[in-house]
């Protein structure tokens, strides 16, 4: 799920204030600690962005829907990057026409769309992607940052341990 700022946020719905509706998520005693942090993997490149759309499904989910309805087109109200994902990933892929606010909304749906794609495009496997081009495999990893999922984990004791 894409992450932005505040302030980007701010732009894209045009309501200042910008309602923070999951303040918690920000609470720094959620990843203070390792146990904290293993029990909700807040990365910590999302510790101070907002997600795009609060309430948006895996694109697993949206593949599952697309397969299992024979979906052939999709028109999306709320600009769902993981929809807009599934829609390029699925076989056949399914155009996908969404309502986008402004300029700002564009800029931030197109960019998760196109990181999606290029990760995909050096993303080797198991199993491979159907986007992968072993030419791009060296390229992803020079100009895109790993995901860092759960990173912070690693420092973390495991459950057999800490017990």
């Amino acid at each position: 799920m894409p992450q932005v700022s505040k302030e980007t946020k701010a732009n894209i719905f045009n309501s200042p204030p910008c309602p923070v509706t999951n303040a918690d998520s920000l609470d720094t005693a959620k990843w203070v600690d390792a146990k904290a942090k293993k029990r909700f993997k807040i990365p910590t490149s999302a510790r101070t962005l907002l997600p795009l759309n609060w309430w948006d499904h895996h694109m697993d989910f949206y593949l599952e829907l697309l397969h299992n309805f024979n979906i052939g087109a999709v028109v999306d109200l709320f600009g769902s990057t993981n929809l807009a994902k599934a829609c390029v990933y699925s076989t056949p892929p399914r155009p996908y026409l969404c309502l986008c606010r402004n300029l700002c909304h564009v800029s931030v749906l197109s960019k998760a769309v196109d990181t999606f794609i290029a990760r995909e495009m050096g993303r080797a496997g198991p199993p491979p992607s159907k986007f992968y081009v072993a030419e791009m495999k060296d390229v992803v990893a020079q100009h895109l940052p790993p995901l860092d999922d759960d990173a912070e984990d690693s420092d973390a004791p495991s459950d057999s341990q800490s017990e």
